[in-house]
């Protein structure tokens, strides 16, 4: 198998609806180690010096990303979506 080798120029990290509403559908330890391992990884990405990008999905109906994320996403504004794709340019 071959390696892919990320490069840092040509690295972002992508957050997708982590929000209030869809959260509260979780378990309690699955939200845990979600939030958790998510700041493990802004945590990382602001060390690296990578760009961050987070989008909310409908967010007057699904609330906004989790209050204990945005200290770590200070100073982005939210990709605002009404269709559920991260990867669909007609957001």
């Amino acid at each position: 198998m071959k390696l892919f080798k990320l490069e840092r120029q040509d690295t972002a990290v992508l957050v997708v609806d982590i929000q209030e509403r869809l959260c509260a559908a979780m378990s309690p330890a699955g939200l845990a180690r979600l939030v958790n391992r998510t700041k493990a990884l802004l945590e990382g990405a602001q060390a690296l010096g990578l760009p961050v990008v987070f989008t909310e999905q409908y967010p007057k109906g699904l609330g906004r990303t989790l209050p204990e994320l945005l200290p770590l996403l200070e100073g982005l504004t939210p990709v605002e979506k009404l269709r559920f794709s991260a990867a669909d340019p007609r957001w």
